[in-house]
């Protein structure tokens, strides 16, 4: 079973969760959000359980993250993936200083 973290829980991110449900072998274990009681009421509406949790919790819980967030978290969200070997699906593209 792949554990999946996102990272940003806007209107994409809701897509991407749905559609990771369906998916044989894969397993949300957690979503990162600006306003983390409105990420949960969505996961909840959605039928989904997941915790929300800061972006710097994510690593431990899951074996990649899908980030959806502005670009200036981009280092905060994805080196504690790369450095634990893990992996990093970046989907949001702007301008990141990494």
């Amino acid at each position: 079973m792949t554990r999946v973290a996102i990272a940003g829980f806007g209107a994409i991110g809701r897509e991407l969760a749905m559609h990771l449900a369906a998916v044989p072998g894969v397993e949300l274990v957690a979503v990162s959000a600006r306003d983390e009681h409105r990420a949960a009421e969505t996961l909840r509406s959605l039928g989904l359980q997941a915790p929300v949790v800061p972006f710097d919790e994510l690593e431990p819980l899951a074996d990649l993250v899908v980030e959806w967030a502005p670009a200036a978290l981009l280092r905060e969200i994805a080196t504690p993936f790369l450095q634990a070997g893990k992996e990093v699906i970046v989907l949001k593209i702007g301008r990141a200083h990494v």
